[in-house]
């Protein structure tokens, strides 16, 4: 039997500063994203160590993305294709409202090759939805896909911790949760 070896290549959780432009760069560092995009009509600020996201009006593009390649914990550049990749984080509503329609918020997205830019990749190697107030105020729901068609998840509610674990290996990965 081999060990197993964790290492921790991005890690974010909005301790350092309470500005959201300390939180991106053109050359980010393993704190930083590349870009975090402000649209109008919606209000993104760091509180409680929590990036928060509220739209005051219609809809609007508003982001994050890290399209800079992952470095190990030293913060050197990986010297092959990874062949696995953990993902964790908390997600909430504070308030929402009972939506019809459409209601995705947010496309989360996994893959090589993306813009720095809060743009939808045509074709990444993951991605699920995020989808506020679908049929309750205050809920939210994860999909497999960015359609309401395909969400395959209950409501939830309050803070919700989701872990995403992909493998690309070809064969079984233990993950530590």
């Amino acid at each position: 039997m081999s060990p197993q070896a964790f290492g921790q290549f991005f890690n974010q959780d909005f301790n350092l500063s309470g500005t959201v432009g300390d939180y991106a760069s053109a050359t980010p560092n393993l704190r930083q994203f590349d870009n975090i995009t402000n649209g109008t009509n919606n209000n993104i600020t760091i509180s409680g160590n929590a990036l928060r996201f509220a739209r005051t009006g219609g809809h609007t593009a508003s982001g994050i993305t890290r399209a800079t390649n992952i470095a190990d914990h030293t913060g050197a550049a990986l010297a092959s294709p990874q062949t696995s990749l953990m993902i964790r984080f908390t997600i909430g509503t504070v308030t929402t409202a009972n939506i019809t329609g459409t209601p995705l918020a947010g496309t989360f997205q996994v893959g090589s090759g993306f813009a720095a830019n809060t743009t939808v990749e045509a074709t990444p190697y993951a991605q699920f939805g995020i989808h506020f107030g679908l049929s309750t105020t205050n809920t939210f729901r994860l999909s497999s896909a960015a359609s309401v068609a395909t969400v395959n998840a209950g409501n939830l509610a309050q803070n919700q911790r989701v872990t995403i674990a992909l493998n690309n290996s070809g064969g079984p990965r233990p993950h530590r949760l």
